[in-house]
């Protein structure tokens, strides 16, 4: 199916309005084709597309276009699924294979290469959510192979698999999403079930396990 851009729905008046990408007009949206919708800090919409980061500009209602100059080996390669900000005003973003950060001081994008063969580096999975917590840590939920989690200087990565032999270890698998408690606990949904993470012991505590689970169904 053709995409069909942006549509905002006013609840005041009842009305509609669309956005598109207008050819040789560089302040439309980069592209009709957008997967992600998220409002910053600032109080900003930010659109992630088939390209890069689209920042709506309410004063103009045009758009500020980033676009990922990035060698494509697959379509969905500079694809935005989803995003989030961290507690510096950056943004991360993942799709089904790559992992990008756009500095909002240089306004240029960051690649982190995945290595399964180092410990310390991102792990390659779909990345299917990303979360940074009130420290800065950036948690990076993937659909097959757990999460992970950046530390604040971004040199290394925590990898935590379902692997009881590891160093760090989740037994909930992949398709993880994540929310961060008052008490610096955290709750980790994934295709398992529902866990609380305790830092101080780094272990995950099982709440409630899926009746049917996601390693069991088809995709």
């Amino acid at each position: 199916d053709k995409p069909e851009g942006l549509l905002r729905y006013n609840t005041a008046n009842n009305t509609t309005k669309t956005y598109h990408h207008i050819p040789n007009d560089s302040t439309s949206l980069e592209t009709d084709s957008v997967y992600t919708i998220y409002k910053d800090s600032q109080g900003r919409l930010l659109f992630g597309t088939e390209n890069g980061l689209s920042v709506l500009n309410p004063s103009s209602e045009g758009f500020i276009n980033y676009i990922i100059k990035y060698t494509k080996t697959w379509p969905y390669d500079t694809e935005i699924w989803t995003l989030t900000e961290d507690k510096y005003g950056n943004f991360w973003f993942g799709n089904r294979i790559n992992f990008f950060l756009f500095d909002t001081k240089t306004k240029t994008f960051s690649h982190y290469t995945p290595d399964e063969k180092d410990p310390y580096a991102l792990q390659t999975s779909r990345y299917n959510d990303l979360f940074s917590d009130r420290s800065g840590t950036l948690w990076v939920g993937t659909l097959f192979q757990g999460l992970n989690w950046l530390n604040r200087k971004r040199s290394k990565f925590t990898v935590y698999k379902s692997n009881p032999g590891q160093p760090h270890y989740f037994p909930g698998g992949g398709g993880t999403s994540f929310a961060e408690e008052k008490d610096g606990t955290f709750w980790v949904w994934s295709s398992r079930g529902l866990y609380h993470w305790y830092p101080s012991a780094d272990s995950f505590t099982l709440i409630k396990s899926m009746t049917r689970q996601r390693e069991d169904i088809p995709f």
